[in-house]
C-alpha cells in the first residue's frame, strides 16, 4: 500500500469509528445523493473533522486567505490545514503558543502570537503572495522575527499535480543574490519539476522568498511539518528533505524538518497531564 492511501485510509478509520458522516465530495450547495456517491472522505460538518470548533478570529484568518480551505478542503479527513488547525489551533485559543514551539523543536521564547495562512509576498509585481499554514510571530527586538511552518499530511505522497516554479522568479536576479544554491536548485525545477518527486521544491522556494522580502535572511526560520508514513515512498521525501536542508544550510537560511508523530510523542510524555483529552485526541488519530 501506498503511503497516500495508508494515511487516507487510516484517516477513513478514524472518522468510522467515531460515527463521523462522510461524503465523497464537499459543497454547501450539494445535492445530497451525489455526496454518497465515490470514496467517502469529507465530514458534512467541518466540526467534525477538528479537535474544537475554530476560533473566530481563526475563521477570519482563512477567509483571508485564498487557499479556499473553508469552501470544503478543510472537510476532507485527509486535509493538510485540518491536521495544522488540530495541532496549533488548541495552543492559541489557550495562550499556550510556547507549548507547541517546544513540541516541534523551535525557538519557544519571546512569543508574540500565531498566525494561520499567514501570506507574504515576493514582489510587487507578483499577484499572488505565498500561503504560510502556520506562523510564530516574535516580539520586537527579537533577532528571530518568525517561524514560518509549513504543515503536509499526505501531499508527498500523490493525489495531486506537480507544478514548476514559473520563470519569471528566475527572471528577477535580485532574489537570488544571496541564494546562489537556491537559485542553482530554482533552475531545476523550472518550468517544470522533474527533479524531486515527493517534496514540492517550488512552493518551499516561494515561501522563501516570501520571508526574504519580509525579514531578510536572518530574520526566520523555516520549519517544515509533515506526517511520516512507511514504503519507499516515505524514504524517497526523507531524503528529498536532506537535500533540500543542506542546499538551505549552505545559503544561510534558517531550515528544520520535523514530523507530526514527533512532535505528538513529545507532548504525551510531556503535556498529556494537563491535557489529556487533547493530546489522546492526537494520538489516537495521528500515530
Amino acid at each position: 500500500m501506498s503511503p497516500y492511501e495508508y494515511i487516507k485510509h487510516r484517516q477513513i478509520l478514524w472518522a468510522l469509528r467515531h460515527g463521523k458522516r462522510l461524503g465523497s465530495q464537499f459543497r454547501h450547495d450539494a445535492d445530497p445523493a451525489r455526496v454518497e456517491r465515490g470514496e467517502k472522505l469529507f465530514t458534512f460538518d467541518l466540526d467534525d473533522n477538528l479537535f474544537e470548533p475554530l476560533a473566530p478570529e481563526v475563521r477570519r484568518e482563512f477567509e483571508a486567505g485564498d487557499g479556499g480551505e473553508l469552501e470544503g478542503k478543510m472537510n476532507a479527513v485527509h486535509s493538510s490545514s485540518a491536521t495544522a488547525v488540530n495541532f496549533f489551533h488548541y495552543w492559541r485559543r489557550r495562550g499556550l503558543i510556547a507549548e507547541a514551539a517546544r513540541a516541534v523543536r523551535v525557538p519557544s521564547t519571546g512569543i508574540a502570537g500565531l498566525r494561520f495562512e499567514a501570506r507574504f509576498p515576493i514582489h510587487a509585481d507578483f499577484f499572488k503572495a505565498p500561503n504560510l499554514d502556520v506562523v510564530i510571530d516574535y516580539v520586537p527586538g527579537n533577532v528571530l522575527k518568525a517561524t514560518a511552518i509549513e504543515c503536509k499530511f499526505n501531499e508527498p505522497f500523490g493525489g495531486w499535480g506537480r507544478k514548476g516554479l514559473k520563470p519569471v522568479y528566475l527572471d528577477h536576479k535580485e532574489f537570488w543574490t544571496e541564494l546562489p544554491n537556491l537559485r542553482a536548485i530554482a533552475e531545476q525545477v523550472s518550468p517544470a519539476d522533474t527533479r524531486f518527486v515527493a517534496l514540492d521544491v517550488p512552493q518551499l522556494l516561494k515561501h522563501t522568498l516570501g520571508l526574504m522580502n519580509a525579514y531578510g535572511k536572518r530574520g526566520f526560520r523555516l520549519l517544515y511539518l509533515h506526517y511520516d508514513a512507511p514504503g519507499p515512498a516515505a524514504v524517497r521525501h526523507a531524503e528529498e528533505i536532506a537535500e533540500f536542508s543542506r542546499h538551505m544550510e549552505r545559503d544561510g537560511v534558517m531550515f528544520q524538518s520535523s514530523t507530526y508523530q514527533e512532535a505528538i510523542l513529545s507532548l504525551a510524555r510531556d503535556r498529556r497531564a494537563e491535557h489529556e483529552a487533547f493530546v489522546d485526541y492526537l494520538a489516537e488519530r495521528y500515530l
